[in-house]
């Protein structure tokens, strides 16, 4: 890894057992994605119509109800 770049010594540095997880992590995915990739694509798909196309996301935060937490209430001091 980076430590073989940087070392003056002209061995080889071990590799660590994090540098293994990481490729063995980045491996999987490369994997779960050539193998299962239709539904990543169904997701970033729906996402990317949602960026292009706010107007149900901004009528569904407008319509809705706004709810109060903590007891408050929305009555002004002094007025019955």
């Amino acid at each position: 890894g980076i430590r073989s770049f940087w070392s003056s010594g002209g061995g080889q540095a071990k590799a660590t057992r994090v540098e293994g997880i990481a490729v063995v992590v980045l491996l999987a995915g490369t994997f779960g994605l050539a193998f299962g990739a239709e539904p990543v694509l169904r997701y970033t798909t729906a996402a990317a119509s949602g960026l292009h196309g706010p107007k149900f996301y901004i009528d569904t935060v407008l319509s809705a109800n706004p709810v109060l937490r903590g007891g408050g209430s929305t009555e002004t001091e002094g007025e019955p």
